[in-house]
């Protein structure tokens, strides 16, 4: 083996030109060939010194500064990992064109020990190159979540004071317009009243529609109720939101089943995730208007030991790919009159649980899953 090592090491600058070279076929002009022969010398040492454990080679000590400065610099990884398997492919052809020793090949059964030791140190340093780029990488991305997180806030900060803003500048013009609506209806001789009843009925149908948009626009700008926390029953919570939601439910045609343990609760706060809960009921509703078979709405839930698990489920139709991708979006909807705030709210109040909300949407129902912490 000693004899097969001595070859390797006189080999130094061949195994170096050869792995320079394969290199720079791969990536042309991409590096500086001076630098890598100067890294392939170091690189070469740390392979080849069998008699130091890798664990405690210089080399390897240094090894997070230099991947650092990879990591800084963008270089791929890919490129670090194919960089040192062809390495490891010159050492092999190095050792693999050994000349006869006294006529004899070099030993076969020495020349794999050597082999095997000389992988088994590329591998570690190829191990220790991955798992720094694996956790740098994490944190770039973990950071680069959390900016986008922080961007995100502040976009909704914005947006709802302009919202606030723009509502409060709509709703004062209304006043007046639904006082002069009423005396006109209060005003007008009863034979007149009736030539544009159905006019003025279409005024204040669009006048109601334009005031549920800036109620929209006025919760959407609000920061979140400031509740206790309380433990809930969840039925309990649902019964409540269905005091409003049943004439709507009856209206409609629509079978509700509700399906949840009697013993099931969580820790929330109450008025918020009732407005949570009625949301999407009435979201449900909307979506169920245009479907011709029977209507059916279903809430379950369950537990395990983090959270408490709510779904509200419907048999409308499949919401649109374009939208399902923005959907909690601001002003992402697609109904004729929707405001595109109400999932955005429930989001938000979602997120002020520390809970979560998300859907699965297919050709024949859509549900919403609503996952609240246990304490």
């Amino acid at each position: 083996m000693e004899q097969a090592l001595a070859y390797i090491r006189r080999q130094k600058d061949a195994v170096i030109e050869w792995w320079l070279n394969e290199f720079d076929k791969e990536y042309p002009f991409f590096y500086n060939l001076d630098k890598l022969r100067e890294h392939g010398k170091l690189y070469f040492d740390l392979v080849t010194a069998v008699h130091i454990p890798v664990q405690e080679h210089p080399l390897l000590q240094h090894l997070p500064e230099w991947c650092q400065i990879l990591f800084l610099k963008k270089v791929p990884i890919v490129h670090v990992m194919h960089s040192s398997h062809l390495f490891r492919q010159s050492v092999f052809k190095a050792l693999s064109d050994a000349p006869l020793d006294e006529g004899k090949p070099l030993d076969e059964g020495k020349l794999m020990k050597v082999l095997a030791l000389l992988s088994e140190r590329i591998d570690t340093y190829e191990r220790q190159v991955s798992l720094y780029y694996s956790v740098h990488a994490h944190a770039q991305l973990e950071d680069q979540e959390q900016r986008l997180d922080e961007l995100h806030d502040d976009k909704l900060s914005l947006i709802g004071k302009m919202a606030a803003s723009m509502a409060h500048e709509i709703r004062n013009p209304l006043t007046s317009i639904r006082g002069f609506i009423k005396l006109i209806r209060d005003r007008l001789p009863e034979e007149s009243l009736v030539l544009v009843d159905n006019y003025i009925h279409i005024i204040e149908t669009e006048f109601d529609l334009i005031q549920s948009q800036i109620t929209g626009f006025l919760t959407f700008s609000k920061k979140p109720v400031e509740e206790s926390f309380v433990l809930l029953n969840v039925r309990e919570q649902i019964q409540s939101a269905l005091v409003l939601i049943n004439p709507l439910l009856i209206n409609n045609n629509i079978d509700l089943t509700v399906d949840l343990p009697q013993e099931l609760t969580f820790y929330v706060q109450k008025t918020p995730t009732q407005q949570v809960i009625s949301n999407l009921l009435n979201n449900s509703i909307d979506a169920l208007s245009s479907v011709g078979r029977e209507r059916r709405i279903w809430i379950s839930g369950a537990e395990d030991d983090r959270w408490t698990i709510l779904k509200i489920t419907n048999n409308g139709p499949k919401i649109p790919d374009e939208i399902q991708r923005k959907l909690f979006q601001p002003f992402v909807t697609g109904r004729e009159h929707g405001t595109g705030l109400g999932l955005t709210i429930c989001k938000k109040i979602m997120d002020n649980h520390q809970g979560n909300i998300s859907f699965c949407s297919t050709d024949n129902e859509t549900e919403f899953i609503l996952k609240f912490k246990k304490s």
